[in-house]
């Protein structure tokens, strides 16, 4: 990805810029395949789309993002679709490496799919907007961990950010700095 651009990727406005361009393209009919590198010290498995260097927005941008990770001892890598926005997300799977006078991948299998924490407050989100019409930060984050686990204020923003992008859910202002939540084409009722 740093050779198609000169923006700086840690900016949202510019990675919005950027990947506006190649929609041009794509619209034309032509698939445009990006490939960028993680973080070098993350290590976490289950955050493959977190786990990207730069902006929030070039994940949010994309229509499908696939994770390569190297298992260096089993000389394997796992594939996994961390997002899909117009079908069905695929499980990891694992392919090995096979060098020798040509190298050659094998596909060894399916991988049990771990749920990661983002995966499960995302489904709790759209669980409790579907519920309830609107709601603020707060008092969505109190009914997420009244009917289902404890849950990371940071996470969450992060969570609801990833979904506004993805046109999932709807943000509009409340009172003060209030941000309230409702499912995209759920009918909105204001609060008093």
């Amino acid at each position: 990805m740093v050779r198609i651009h000169s923006s700086n990727e840690n900016d949202a406005v510019q990675m919005a810029d950027v990947f506006a361009r190649l929609r041009k393209i794509t619209r034309s009919g032509i698939s445009v395949m990006v490939t960028h590198h993680n973080n070098k010290k993350s290590n976490n498995t289950e955050q493959y789309g977190q786990d990207m260097r730069g902006s929030s927005d070039i994940l949010a941008s994309v229509d499908c993002h696939i994770s390569i990770k190297r298992d260096r001892n089993s000389n394997s890598l796992t594939i996994t679709q961390s997002k899909i926005r117009l079908a069905q997300e695929l499980a990891p799977i694992e392919v090995r490496v096979n060098s020798g006078e040509e190298v050659t991948f094998e596909y060894t299998g399916q991988l049990e799919v771990q749920t990661s924490v983002r995966t499960r407050l995302r489904s709790s989100v759209v669980d409790v907007l579907g519920i309830h019409v609107e709601l603020n930060k707060k008092d969505l984050a109190g009914l997420i961990e009244e009917k289902y686990s404890k849950v990371n204020l940071k996470t969450l923003r992060s969570v609801l950010d990833m979904m506004i992008s993805e046109e999932l859910i709807n943000e509009r202002a409340g009172k003060g700095k209030e941000k309230l939540y409702a499912l995209r084409g759920k009918k909105e009722t204001p609060k008093a």
